[in-house]
């Protein structure tokens, strides 16, 4: 019959337990050993970016050896506090995704295993990677998101979409995905692009994850109250930046209704501030955006935390029915509600818990409960009609 465990399928349905720290992440990112400090393929866990420059990786070791670690993870405490955790493994230059993402034995599933399924957020960063392997590492990282989620280790990635089309029409369309964990960064900072030619189309991921590591899992990576992002110009992985003749708000506009994350400026704030939170899913797929899916997944650790309490656990039944007790159904359906929504105050709407009493203990040892989740709304976009008049009319 195999080990006991619980067993949560996320559905379709929009058409006390530990802590959850939502912030904890993970970072893939080419680099160079270090002798006897930074081992390829060797996971490593830091809360600071001093603790990496501690053992060498810095920022003349990124320029020195053409790789962007140091970068990224410096990217990510821009926009992530000092000691959020990031668990990091450092590849050898030239790996595919596909190859880092396999479920059976990518570097990015050693990470995974390492951190014990801390991670929530993950970004993998390559420098090799092309435009026209986008597919295939969007395939491999939403099955590896699929193999973490039967085991209740539920994670979002964020991709870094190298070396985009310069015409958007010829960029993938990620909505013609269905990779509802799996996000592609184009965005980046034309400032650090510029350093290095092997820089130029490379995709923000660190700033991104350190962007979502910092909010709570309902809040939208494209939430301007949140400010602006550390960015002075911003530009594309396909080469230009903000201010040239190519970077207008047409190319723009292709862009965000592709899928891609990248940054936007507005005429009335100071600044850059990404676009959307879009995932490489239909936009009507329940988790078109991050934040719904980093919203049920946080559902799914905590569903995971209490249930898992109740494995080999026996109950009394209804001696004329073989059913579960009423109290002990009630109980049951109140003690997940008030864990979720303790744990989520602020971020979800409401939760609903049925569990069917008519469910017989004795004859299938199985307990079958079914969860439905209102969460919160964004606003993303605002239409205003506006007109000039003579006087106020008085509607109260």
């Amino acid at each position: 019959m195999g080990l006991s465990k619980v067993t949560i399928n996320v559905v379709s349905g929009l058409g006390k337990t530990a802590v959850e720290d939502d912030s904890v992440s993970g970072l893939v990112a080419d680099a160079v050993a270090i002798e006897g400090k930074l081992v390829l393929g060797q996971p490593l866990a830091v809360t600071s970016l001093s603790q990496l420059e501690a053992l060498g990786v810095t920022r003349q070791w990124d320029l020195t050896n053409k790789v962007m670690l140091w970068h990224h993870a410096a990217a990510f405490y821009d926009a992530a506090p000092e000691g959020t955790y990031l668990y990091v493994m450092p590849v050898s230059t030239g790996t595919a995704y596909t190859a880092l993402l396999s479920a059976s034995d990518g570097q990015v599933k050693t990470l995974l295993d390492y951190a014990k399924g801390r991670i929530k957020l993950l970004a993998v960063s390559s420098m090799s990677e092309t435009h026209a392997k986008l597919a295939a590492g969007i395939a491999a990282a939403q099955k590896l998101c699929d193999y973490m989620a039967a085991r209740n280790r539920p994670l979002s990635v964020l991709l870094e979409g190298r070396a985009l089309p310069t015409t958007a029409g010829t960029a993938l369309d990620l909505h013609e995905s269905t990779a509802n964990r799996v996000s592609v960064v184009v965005g980046n900072d034309a400032a650090v692009a510029s350093e290095l030619e092997e820089y130029e189309s490379y995709g923000a991921v660190g700033l991104a994850l350190g962007t979502l590591a910092e909010r709570s899992v309902n809040q939208s990576l494209a939430r301007v109250k949140s400010g602006a992002v550390p960015v002075v110009t911003a530009g594309l992985s396909s080469g230009i930046a903000d201010g040239e003749a190519d970077y207008t708000e047409d190319l723009l506009e292709q862009l965000d209704d592709k899928g891609y994350i990248l940054l936007r400026s507005f005429a009335t704030r100071a600044g850059y501030y990404w676009n959307r939170d879009y995932t490489a899913a239909p936009l009507t797929d329940d988790c078109a955006s991050i934040r719904m899916g980093r919203t049920l997944d946080k559902v799914v650790r905590i569903i995971d935390s209490r249930y898992t309490e109740e494995l080999g656990e026996d109950y009394e039944v209804d001696a004329s029915t073989g059913y579960m007790d009423a109290a002990v159904v009630k109980a049951l359906q109140s003690e997940l509600n008030d864990a979720v929504m303790q744990q989520m105050s602020g971020e979800i709407t409401d939760l609903q818990v049925n569990i069917d009493p008519e469910q017989n203990l004795i004859t299938s040892e199985r307990l079958v409960a079914a969860v439905r989740v209102v969460a919160h709304g964004i606003v993303a976009n605002i239409e205003v009609s506006l007109m000039a008049v003579s006087k106020i009319e008085n509607n109260d």
